[in-house]
């Protein structure tokens, strides 16, 4: 080979690297920081004139101890905090190992809204010996598997409910929704939020009792390509994974997440929150 072929090949395949790597770095390193907004506009002919406009924030999957530490979960904080919420529903795996329970409660209390803060178990939330503790004491009211009934100022009501983790409390879903159910069955018209941290048992639920389904542990795919998101999906997210879904008239909106697990990357995906604006319809 020529010489100047071959420094040729040799510097195609140098830049090659170089390329990769800034990749690898920007996927680690930049793609999995700086917290984004996702804003949604909520209807329903079940909201009443108190509840319009209700402002609800809906956050996921901080796995703790990745790639969202202190400086990051503050940020998402305070990015909460400017839109003045009413309620603040989290959607389970608040951190990926035990160790930092005060740090947490620290940052979680500082999570301010007008009405309240409510959680759902993730997988790595029923293993954790810390997780209840630094829930109850940031503020938030554990839905595990029962329900809250939300008053406006006209005393009229809304319903939010939840469901534990599914991959760690495998009981039967009609089983951990029966109290619920009991509720709904004398209360059938009430605007209802479903909290579930796994989308795919959206489909396990009587989607008739429910307006608004607010889940996670998908992360959206992590990787946001044509025909590679597949690759890096969670189990109990294989089906539902994608931001948005309309499943027999019923919303289910997936949170990405602010964290990662094993898979320590993101592409076209940055953490998010997600904000929405509850209307009266019509």
């Amino acid at each position: 080979m020529k010489k100047k072929s071959y420094a040729k090949v040799v510097g195609i395949i140098f830049l090659i690297l170089v390329l990769a790597a800034f990749f690898m770095l920007y996927v680690k390193e930049v793609a999995t920081k700086k917290v984004v907004v996702h804003e949604y506009a909520i209807y329903s002919e079940k909201i009443t004139e108190d509840f319009e406009g209700l402002k609800l924030v809906h956050f996921s999957d901080v796995d703790y101890g990745t790639t969202i530490n202190k400086k990051e979960l503050k940020e998402a904080i305070e990015k909460i905090n400017v839109i003045r919420p009413d309620l603040v529903v989290f959607t389970g795996d608040l951190a990926y190992q035990d160790g930092k329970e005060e740090e947490l409660i620290s940052l979680l209390s500082n999570i301010q809204s007008t009405i309240g803060k409510y959680a759902v178990s993730g997988e790595y939330d029923l293993k954790s010996k810390e997780w209840k503790n630094i829930m109850q004491n940031s503020g938030f009211t554990i839905l595990d598997d029962t329900y809250e009934v939300i008053y406006g100022n006209q005393n009229n009501r809304i319903l939010l409910s939840g469901i534990s983790s599914n991959l760690v409390n495998t009981n039967p879903i009609n089983e951990k929704t029966k109290t619920t159910q009991d509720f709904i069955n004398q209360n059938p018209n009430l605007f209802h939020i479903l909290l579930l941290h796994e989308p795919d048992y959206a489909d396990k639920v009587n989607l008739e009792n429910y307006d608004l389904i607010l889940s996670g542990h998908s992360h959206n795919g992590y990787i946001n390509l044509p025909f590679l998101q597949t690759l890096f999906l969670e189990e109990g997210a294989k089906k539902y994974y994608k931001p948005f879904y309309n499943i027999k008239d019923t919303s289910l909106y997936i949170s990405g997440g602010l964290g990662t697990t094993t898979f320590s990357y993101r592409f076209c995906n940055r953490p998010s929150i997600n904000f929405y604006r509850i209307r009266k319809a019509g």
